[in-house]
């Protein structure tokens, strides 16, 4: 069973970005990176750096 408020939700969502980052499925990588931003947004500036994200750098959710 899935539970939308796991202790890992997080770390959850940041893989489930970066998964959708590098095949190019935009629309779910925001999506992913926007709940990180409204639950812990000092990750944002690292995850900018990420490889996975070079793509994406542009984009005002990472500004």
């Amino acid at each position: 069973m899935n539970h939308p408020n796991h202790e890992y939700i997080l770390s959850h969502h940041v893989l489930l970005a970066k998964c959708y980052a590098q095949k190019g499925d935009e629309p779910q990588m925001v999506r992913n990176l926007q709940f990180v931003r409204e639950n812990k947004p000092e990750l944002l500036p690292s995850l900018r750096e990420d490889p996975a994200f070079t793509k994406y750098r542009h984009l005002a959710l990472f500004r």
